[in-house]
């Protein structure tokens, strides 16, 4: 019987970041193109589509990189690395949290379903692209960034110009905080010989970090620019900004860990999210 301990473990339900961080953007798009009032049954598929699609991701990162966990810091500990959950424990827990995901595309239109099935090609992709990618975190900003399509399409049967450029602001909000959390498994990542954002630029990552975030900020103001019949969301990004420089500032001076800095990102998502809504309702 698989321990209850290794399950939260491998599947990480017990960190809400990294969901937050999957689902923030969905519902983005979600209450954008609904006018501030989603369906009930949209809300209930995404979240859901969310919640068991970032936990199998994290099942099927573990089995990849099972070989590399055990000499990271960061990771030795997790079950499938030291051995607590076996291979094919993890096979089982994998499909179990596959088949929630599979019932959900009935629900959705076909045109949807092959944009999901696209997604869940992109989520197995992710855990390799480290060792063929210099900048394997472009991956993973594309297959995180695959809802808003998702929506767009499933609500619209196209893709708009507001979609699009949700997408791109989300990509680069990714290559950022994927990278201030890149940082954490630097030297281990060295030695392993393992590509990552933070190995390829180096000295001058820290600029690029702060480049991705204006980057972010520009397109999420083009896109309200777009949407809203008002400026009162420029005090939003503002704000965006301050953290932001807040998180440069807080991981320059040392005075908080990276890990601590990559976890409060999800505030700037919900920031975004309520003046999506407030604005549409």
């Amino acid at each position: 019987m698989i321990n209850v301990k290794n399950l939260v473990s491998v599947t990480r339900i017990n960190s809400l970041t990294g969901f937050l961080l999957l689902l923030i953007p969905t519902y983005w798009t979600l209450f954008l193109l609904s006018n501030g009032l989603p369906e009930n049954k949209y809300l209930l598929i995404f979240t859901l589509g969310a919640f068991f699609m970032r936990a199998a991701g994290c099942v099927i990162n573990d089995i990849f990189d099972k070989d590399i966990d055990v000499f990271v810091d960061r990771t030795k500990e997790r079950p499938i690395a030291t051995g607590a959950l076996s291979i094919k424990e993890a096979k089982l827990i994998l499909v179990f949290l596959l088949i929630i995901p599979f019932i959900l595309l009935f629900y959705l239109k076909k045109i949807t379903v092959i944009f999901c099935l696209i997604a869940l090609f992109l989520t197995l992709l992710y855990p390799l692209a480290k060792r063929f990618f210099k900048v394997p975190q472009s991956v993973l900003g594309i297959a995180f960034s695959f809802n808003i399509l998702i929506v767009g399409i499933e609500l619209q049967e196209k893709i708009s110009i507001e979609v699009l450029l949700l997408f791109i602001a989300n990509f680069f909000w990714i290559l950022a905080y994927d990278t201030q959390y890149a940082l954490n498994d630097l030297n281990d990542d060295l030695k392993l010989g393992i590509n990552s954002s933070a190995i390829y630029f180096g000295t001058k990552v820290n600029l690029f970090i702060s480049i991705f975030q204006l980057l972010f900020i520009l397109f999420i103001w083009l896109t309200m620019s777009l949407s809203f019949d008002n400026d009162m969301f420029l005090f939003i990004l503002l704000v965006c900004l301050c953290f932001f420089i807040f998180q440069s500032f807080m991981f320059k001076k040392q005075l908080m860990k990276k890990k601590q800095l990559f976890h409060l990102n999800p505030i700037v998502g919900i920031l975004i999210l309520v003046e999506i809504i407030n604005q549409k309702i």
